[in-house]
């Protein structure tokens, strides 16, 4: 089985987009979505429910109502992540081919009140990879550094997905590209917009094709 964590640089940036994507390219997929916040009701789909496909099944975790990050989510009703039992909850999911765990906004998105992280919950998960998705447009260089750089101080393999969440000038696109990997950056992907189809690069074709 690989697991893969969905996380980025910001919210609303497409990762729900990018996961239904990643899950297209297999069979026997699991879309695991540990903490949905902004729904107040049950019966409202969660961001897992809307990016599975048909080869795919749906996991959401906790739901809180409250639009904001998982913790700031959890104390606005008296509660907390449950961190420790999200965690024994995920290992104890069925085994399937291919894990996509889709985060709650950007990378450094706090779990705890001690700083926990989406980055240590890849490393508890044990991700094979972290996706970071980042906007395909002006921004994106400073966004996809700061992010990759996070996840290589807290040793995970990482790479950037460009996504396209809105029309932006081709020549921008490429520069993006461009200049980070003259930075080294890794661009695992790239999906634009209003596209289904990710293209991939070798290497996360090669990492998937082991799923």
């Amino acid at each position: 089985m690989i697991t893969l964590l969905i996380s980025g640089s910001d919210t609303d940036i497409g990762k729900t987009f990018v996961t239904a994507a990643l899950a297209r390219r297999r069979e026997n997929v699991q879309i695991v979505k540990p903490y949905q916040t902004g729904v107040s009701d049950i019966s409202i789909h969660s961001d897992a429910d809307t990016a599975a496909p048909p080869n795919a099944r749906a996991v959401t975790l906790r739901r809180f109502k409250a639009p904001l990050g998982p913790i700031c989510a959890a104390l606005a009703e008296n509660k907390d992540t449950e961190l420790k039992k999200v965690l024994a909850e995920l290992a104890e999911l069925p085994a399937c081919r291919l894990r996509l765990i889709e985060g709650s906004g950007g990378l450094s998105v706090l779990l705890k009140r001690d700083g926990y992280d989406w980055a240590d919950f890849a490393n508890d998960s044990r991700a094979d990879g972290v996706c970071l998705v980042v906007p395909d447009r002006l921004g994106a260089i400073h966004q996809a550094r700061t992010t990759w750089f996070y996840a290589q101080s807290k040793g995970l393999n990482a790479g950037v997905i460009l996504n396209e969440p809105t029309p932006y000038p081709p020549s921008a696109r490429a520069s993006n590209r461009a200049r980070l990997a003259d930075c080294g950056i890794p661009i695992w992907g790239t999906l634009g917009f209003q596209q289904s189809n990710i293209t991939l690069s070798p290497y996360l074709a090669k990492l998937l094709s082991h799923a």
